[in-house]
């Protein structure tokens, strides 16, 4: 599989999920609702290339999120 796209309506609104791996290169995009927070888990990514919103975080970067919309991309190893 190289795309998904999904969505989860909570009480506290939509959590929305879409993701493409192409030439290597995760592209992720997350909607996190209010009164919520997010763990995020990427197995398979290569750390040093990992970036949040464009800005290059660790994997526990990705943990406790608050609400909001990412975009996380990272070089992946399959």
């Amino acid at each position: 599989m190289s795309q998904a796209k999904g969505g989860y309506k909570t009480p506290q609104g939509e959590v929305l999920v879409e993701w493409k791996i192409s030439q290597g290169l995760l592209m992720m995009s997350v909607t996190i609702p209010k009164n919520s927070t997010a763990d995020i888990v990427l197995p398979k990514v290569e750390t040093a290339s990992l970036t949040l919103n464009d800005i290059k975080v660790t994997k526990q970067s990705l943990v406790d999120l608050p609400p909001g919309h990412y975009v996380i991309s990272a070089a992946v190893s399959l």
